[in-house]
């Protein structure tokens, strides 16, 4: 027993020495700069092995009959996971914007032993419009992945082993040496910039610390001091303002003080929406997350996840971000017009909103006899897509939700298709009969026709229709009161190309 003081003696004089240290890793960056080779050292190593500590001191609290001492390692240990090993847990929920808006799904990775095969899966799954590349020096691998993207109608650019690809079209370019990348794109919300980094990695003045031991810190604080030039630069050369994306290898943990001086002002999508450690590059044994995906504060972020293993020691980073535009500037850069300038939305309790309308196909449905002739997509933040191979098209069509019509009975969309593709605008009344709703001139709609007739344009432009559906529906059927399909069809017909881009969805009262 007269051991037992001593011992609670050391036992809470090794348990604050030990969380000084930990909290001096953590708030590194209000150390003196020619230390931050520690933290830097620390955060990037296996965090799992400072938790032995922990448990060792958990352990010997309860061994020296410290309740106190129990809790507060408890408490530590929590911190430390959440803190240092950075574990997220989203606080609150996405929430979505509706109205005019612009979304992006953006991917970063590192293609360094990942085949250009297995991206593109993902990439098509996560219906990507932005992806910044790094470690892209293989000419032969560059050269095809980058025919991929040019045929499938994206801009890509490249240069020093970065690349950049974009379904925006590309207005102006930014090279920076080694380690930086930026376009201008037009977006439907106004010119977007993007940059992609790939900044210094550690592992030298690590593997110096490992092979010569104290010696080798000299080679550590040689290397932070270039990380901390690269950030520094990158960060002045990117501008400080709205409608900013910034992606890649940062070679840096979010709370890395360097990162945190550089790129701290700057939104993580991981750290908003992202759930658990979200490690995206692995060591034999440990990972870390060293790739981010950054934005300006006004973006909304509604998805941010670590991707699959492809096949090299980094793991794509995807990140799915929003942000409310200007009312109309989609329209305008579409080349819409002026049709849905007049347009007043109704009050809210008066509209029905597709919720999943522009992010999943799960509301919206497509029908075709011929799936291998037909591409159907959200683009996600724009509009849905349907579109044909050069095959004849014997019936293919973009379906509504027809339950929404019973309470919320008028429909406004925009729409635009090839000059001369034909198209129908159908509804199926509860009675199980086809009623025509609208068409392209000459295009053949058999089933009977409401008598205020809506003519589609096929001109190549946008275009705006607003119908009340059960309305017209009884006008040539009175007892009608509710639908039980309503699409946009391309009827039968031989077509070198057909595509259908529909957006801007509303059902309202």
């Amino acid at each position: 027993m007269a051991d037992k003081p001593v011992s609670r003696f050391i036992f809470w004089f090794l348990s604050l020495a030990y969380g000084a240290f930990l909290a001096a890793m953590y708030f590194g960056e209000y150390l003196p700069e020619k230390y931050w080779w520690i933290p830097n050292l620390v955060l990037i190593s296996p965090l799992w092995v400072l938790l032995i500590p922990l448990i060792l001191l958990l352990v010997m609290g309860f061994r020296v009959n410290s309740i106190k001492g129990v809790y507060f390692h408890s408490f530590v240990i929590i911190l430390f996971v959440y803190f240092l090993m950075d574990f997220r847990i989203p606080l609150k929920t996405p929430e979505r914007l509706y109205g005019d808006t612009l979304t992006l799904r953006v991917i970063t990775v590192n293609m360094e032993g990942i085949p250009g095969k297995a991206f593109y899966g993902y990439a098509d799954r996560m219906d990507a419009n932005v992806i910044l590349f790094q470690e892209f020096y293989d000419d032969v691998a560059k050269g095809i992945i980058a025919q991929h993207f040019l045929e499938s109608g994206w801009e890509f650019i490249s240069n020093n082993g970065l690349a950049l690809a974009t379904k925006f079209p590309v207005i102006d370019t930014d090279f920076h040496e080694h380690y930086l990348i930026g376009a201008r794109v037009a977006t439907d919300g106004g010119d977007l910039m993007i940059y992609g980094v790939h900044l210094e990695t550690p592992r030298e003045g690590v593997e110096s610390l490992i092979h010569r031991g104290i010696i080798g810190r000299y080679d550590m604080q040689g290397t932070t001091d270039v990380q901390l030039y690269e950030s520094a630069t990158a960060s002045t050369l990117i501008p400080r303002s709205k409608n900013i994306i910034v992606a890649g290898d940062f070679n840096l943990p979010a709370n890395n003080p360097i990162y945190r001086k550089y790129w701290g002002h700057l939104q993580n999508a991981f750290l908003v929406m992202g759930k658990g450690f979200g490690h995206s590059k692995f060591t034999r044994w440990y990972g870390v997350r060293i790739d981010h995906i950054l934005t300006d504060p006004a973006w909304t972020v509604l998805k941010a996840e670590p991707g699959p293993q492809l096949g090299g020691d980094h793991r794509p980073m995807f990140a799915m971000v929003q942000k409310r535009i200007t009312p109309g500037a989609a329209a305008r850069a579409a080349g819409e017009g002026q049709p849905g300038d007049s347009f007043q939305l109704p009050p809210g309790e008066d509209v029905f909103i597709n919720e999943n309308f522009e992010d999943t196909d799960t509301r919206l449905a497509v029908a075709t006899d011929m799936h291998r002739a037909i591409v159907f997509k959200p683009d996600h933040g724009r509009c849905y897509q349907l579109e044909s191979g050069r095959l004849t098209i014997r019936n293919a069509s973009i379906k509504l939700p027809p339950e929404p019509f019973t309470a919320y009975p008028k429909l406004r969309f925009t729409y635009q298709m090839l000059p001369d593709q034909p198209m129908i605008l159908r509804a199926r009344t509860q009675l199980g009969e086809w009623v025509c709703l609208g068409a392209t001139t000459g295009a053949l709609c058999e089933h009977p026709r409401i008598p205020a007739m809506r003519t589609l344009s096929n001109d190549g432009q946008w275009h705006q229709l607003q119908i009340d559906v059960i309305g017209e529906i009884q006008s040539l059927l009175s007892a009608n009161k509710s639908i039980k399909e309503l699409e946009l069809v391309i009827p039968p017909h031989d077509g070198n190309l057909n595509k259908l881009w529909l957006d801007d969805v509303l059902i309202y009262r």
